[in-house]
C-alpha cells in the first residue's frame, strides 16, 4: 500500500481509538506540570528548565505558546499539543519502518496508531516532555537515516570521509583484542552490515599494533 494512502488510514484509526481517551482527559482536572506549562507559555524566554525546578526544558511550553496564545490557560489549550504530538508519531513510524524494511513500515505504523492501553493513556495525559522527546528523536532518527541513504546515493570525497572516518574499537588494544574499522576499504575477517553502504572490517590487535609501529616515527 502506498504511503499516500497508508499513513492516512493509520492517522483515521489512531482517532478513532483515542478519542475516548481524549474526551476523558479534556474532562480531567490539569495537574501541576500541566499548568506550569500553560504558565510558562505565557511568558516565553524565561527560563531553561521546567520553571525552575532542577530537571526538564521549556521545550513543552513553546509547543503549547501557539494554542495558549490562541485560546488562553484553557484545557483544550494545554491538551491539544499532546493530542496532536501523539498523532505525529505514527507518520514517524512509518518512516522508520520503511526504511528499515518496506513490509514495515504499514505495521509500524498500525502499531503506534493502535499501541495498549497504557500507551493510550499516556497520548492522552502524558507527563511532562513525553510526548515531545518522542517526536524529536523520532525525526531526528528517520532524517539520520535518510540522510545515509542520500550519501549512499551520491557517493564522492565527503561520503568517503565520513564513511572512513568512523570507528568502534571494543576493549583495550594494549591486550590483543580485535579492533573493528568502518571504512571504504576491503579487509580481512567477518563483514556485516550495520548500515545502509557501511561494511565493518574486523583486524587482529596484534595486526593493529604492528601497523602503528611501522607508521609510527622513528
Amino acid at each position: 500500500m502506498k504511503a499516500s494512502r497508508a499513513i492516512p488510514l493509520a492517522l483515521l484509526l489512531a482517532v478513532v481509538v483515542r478519542l475516548p481517551f481524549w474526551i476523558e482527559a479534556l474532562r480531567t482536572p490539569v495537574d501541576g506540570d500541566t499548568a506550569i506549562v500553560g504558565l510558562m507559555a505565557r511568558h516565553p524566554g524565561e527560563g531553561t528548565t521546567l520553571w525552575g525546578q532542577p530537571y526538564g526544558s521549556p521545550l513543552d511550553s513553546w509547543v503549547a505558546m501557539p494554542f495558549v496564545v490562541a485560546w488562553g490557560t484553557t484545557t483544550e489549550a494545554l491538551r491539544l499539543p499532546s493530542f496532536l504530538l501523539g498523532l505525529l508519531l505514527v507518520p514517524i513510524a512509518y518512516g522508520l519502518g520503511r526504511a528499515l524494511h518496506p513490509a514495515a513500515a504499514l505495521p509500524a505504523a498500525f502499531l503506534l496508531a493502535c499501541p495498549p492501553p497504557y500507551l493510550l493513556l499516556l497520548a492522552a495525559l502524558p507527563p511532562p516532555l513525553y510526548a515531545t522527546t518522542l517526536v524529536l528523536c523520532g525525526t531526528l532518527l528517520l532524517l539520520a537515516l535518510r540522510l545515509g541513504v542520500a550519501l549512499e546515493e551520491r557517493p564522492g570525497e565527503v561520503h568517503r570521509q565520513v564513511r572512513g572516518a568512523v570507528a568502534y574499537r571494543h576493549g583495550d588494544l594494549q591486550h590483543g583484542l580485535p579492533e573493528i574499522v568502518v571504512g571504504d576499504e576491503e579487509g580481512d575477517g567477518e563483514k556485516g552490515v550495520v548500515a545502509p553502504g557501511v561494511r565493518p572490517r574486523v583486524r587482529g590487535g596484534e595486526r593493529v599494533r604492528a601497523e602503528r609501529r611501522r607508521a609510527a616515527p622513528a
